[in-house]
Formats: structure tokens, sequence, C-alpha cells
């Protein structure tokens, strides 16, 4: 479990979410993993279930990477869930929340180009040197 903390301070740095409070919570219970985030408040909890540990080294960071990823969405998840709630949507603020994801999606890219150990820790979480 020490190896998969390191990793998410690492992709929260990726991500840029370092404002966010983060809780990593082992369950002992069928199940991979999962991801609850709660954008007003800025928090959120990654569940890892005992078949995460089954999985391969790459396969586990895979599985966070994929977690973390679910970043992206939360701006369009917002928007669609006023919709869900029969509120009406304009397309300036459909717009707007596109661009919300190009933005945490450029975010990620910049940290990625700009700090060579992002890569030696995901190398380093697999097992490679």
């Amino acid at each position: 479990m020490k190896k998969v903390k390191e990793f998410c301070k690492v992709l929260i740095k990726i991500f840029g979410v370092e404002q966010w409070e983060f809780t990593l919570e082992y369950k002992d219970e069928a199940g991979n993993a999962d991801v609850m985030m709660d954008h007003r408040y800025k928090n959120f909890q990654i569940k890892i279930y005992k078949d995460f540990f089954a999985q391969s080294k790459t396969e586990q960071a895979e599985t966070l990477i994929h977690e973390f990823c679910h970043f992206f969405n939360v701006p369009v998840h917002n928007l669609l869930y006023t919709q869900w709630n029969g509120k009406i949507v304009t397309q300036e603020h459909a717009t707007d929340i596109l661009e919300q994801c190009n933005m945490r999606a450029e975010k990620v890219l910049i940290s990625l180009l700009s700090d060579k150990s992002l890569n030696r820790a995901y190398k380093y979480y697999i097992g490679g040197k």
C-alpha cells in the first residue's frame, strides 16, 4: 500500500489537484478500484479493493491513472447533472464546460512535459529502473 500512496502523490501533482483533500482507502472486498469526487468541496477518495493487488504493477498503475482521469470528467458530469435535474443548459455554458475539460488536460500535459521526475515515479512503481 506504501507504493500506492507514493504513486498517488505523484498523480496528484500531475493532475494539479494538490489543493484537493485526498483519501486512499483499502476495502477487503471483491473489486478493483473506484473514485468518489466532490467538486464543490474539492475532496476525492479512491477505494482500492483486494482484486487490485492481484494485478501486475503495470495494471495497478494504469488503474490508478484511470481513476485520476475522472478529473477530466467532473465539469461534464456537472453539466449532465444540471440537465438531469431539468435545468436548461445554454450553448455558452456547454462551451465553457468543454473549455474547462481542455484546460484540465492542458494542465496535466504541461506537468508531464516539465517534470522529468514524474516519469521516473511511474517506472519506479511498475518495477522499472
